[in-house]
């Protein structure tokens, strides 16, 4: 039987915040992509959070901040016009290891492009949250708000969501920085078994050789193992090619 004409609506239920949180994090403990995670994330920020516009993370990694995930392209566009100008709510927020709430008179004052950028996504204001730990700070949570500020429940939610993001992010972070470290470990052993040959030396000698050269000339040990392994590869290709 359908609804008869004039008949009220009842209102739509508003997702549970667990909801959120076990479909975002699920695919993490999948081992599945952080931008899944992230993406799950920002889409359950309208569903829980009364008056939100939108929302979007930026994250700070392979040395360069960049959008991560957003609700729509509204908001990535802001959040990339941000990236692009280099200034704006959530850099300020990673910056200061704070949260930065501006509404859109403030955007107009401060940051004239970001305000035309989120009047386009529908918002009234922004609310950034960093993440971060106690040395480093990986990113930002952004939401959008129809209201000119969030109340204290609804930015209770929004920090709930971006602790959530963190964990993600510093967990691809954590990976990141393991896979590095092998990938350097693995590149330097090479390297001095490379000097090992090339100069008849012992293991120590070899590595006070690398360490040396590495400090003369102000650089990386990785970076100058991998001209080692590099200048051997392009001596042993059989064409002569550099």
């Amino acid at each position: 039987m359908g609804i008869a004409a004039g008949a009220p609506r009842r209102p739509r239920r508003r997702a549970a915040v667990s909801d959120v949180l076990v479909a975002a994090l699920t695919p993490a403990v999948a081992d599945e992509t952080l931008d899944i995670v992230l993406r799950h994330l920002v889409e359950g920020v309208p569903t829980i959070i009364e008056g939100a516009a939108g929302a979007g993370v930026v994250a700070a990694l392979d040395d360069h901040e960049m959008c991560r995930a957003s609700t729509d392209g509204a908001v990535r566009r802001l959040l990339e016009a941000e990236l692009e100008a280099g200034e704006g709510p959530s850099l300020r927020a990673m910056a200061e290891r704070r949260i930065v709430e501006a509404d859109l008179a403030e955007l107009c004052r401060r940051w004239p492009l970001l305000a035309a950028e989120a009047e386009a996504a529908g918002a009234g204001g922004v609310l950034a949250i960093p993440l971060g730990t106690a040395n480093v700070t990986l990113g930002a949570f952004t939401v959008l708000h129809g209201a000119a500020a969030l109340d204290s429940h609804a930015r209770g939610l929004a920090e709930t969501l971006a602790r959530a993001a963190l964990l993600a992010v510093e967990r691809n972070h954590h990976e990141q920085h393991t896979r590095r470290a092998l990938e350097s470990r693995s590149l330097i052993g090479s390297a001095i078994g490379i000097l090992m040959e090339r100069y008849d030396l012992s293991a120590s000698a070899a590595w006070e050789h690398l360490r040396r050269r590495a400090s003369d000339e102000e650089r990386k040990l990785r970076d100058v193992a991998h001209d080692i392994v590099t200048d051997r590869g392009s001596r042993s290709d059989p064409q002569g090619r550099a």
